[in-house]
């Protein structure tokens, strides 16, 4: 039985310089896909704590829409948090 073996016509050099361009062009897709995703990830999130809770309780008993519109929005500004991958893993 005869074994056929494949010898590349390219040199190591070349062979190497390839699996490099290779590596580099991925790491380029790789970085135009996740890039949006990273800067969407650096939005603030509001934490829905006991705090809050209290907070928009108040609000709601308040009996001018308008007053009650702005005690809300005070309310969630003070609990808005950056987020971070442990916040994100942390909700239900």
């Amino acid at each position: 039985m005869s074994r056929a073996s494949f010898h590349s016509p390219l040199s190591r050099r070349q062979r190497v310089a390839g699996t490099v361009a290779a590596a580099v062009c991925a790491a380029g897709v790789q970085l135009a896909v996740l890039s949006p995703f990273h800067r969407a990830s650096a939005d603030d999130w509001i934490n829905p704590g006991p705090q809050l809770a209290q907070a928009l309780d108040h609000c709601n008993s308040m009996r001018q829409p308008s007053q009650r519109d702005a005690c809300v929005h005070q309310a969630a500004t003070r609990a808005r948090v950056p987020a971070t991958w442990t916040a994100l893993a942390a909700k239900p």
